[in-house]
């Protein structure tokens, strides 16, 4: 058991300190915030959907 609980603390950790800090970048980025406005173009959508696409690649 004290094994089960290293490996929740270290999945912890991780979250706290490199997963969440991330999401809350991303959050901030121009492009979340003009989504979370209503303010997203189809330009801006459409090149954000290119990045996603070759970054899949």
């Amino acid at each position: 058991m004290a094994t089960s609980t290293g490996n929740q603390r270290f999945v912890d950790e991780i979250t706290r300190e490199i997963i969440q800090p991330g999401v809350e970048r991303l959050m901030e980025s121009r492009y979340f915030t003009a989504l979370r406005a209503g303010e997203l173009t189809v330009r801006q959508l459409g090149g954000f959907a290119i990045q996603h696409y070759i970054a899949a690649l």
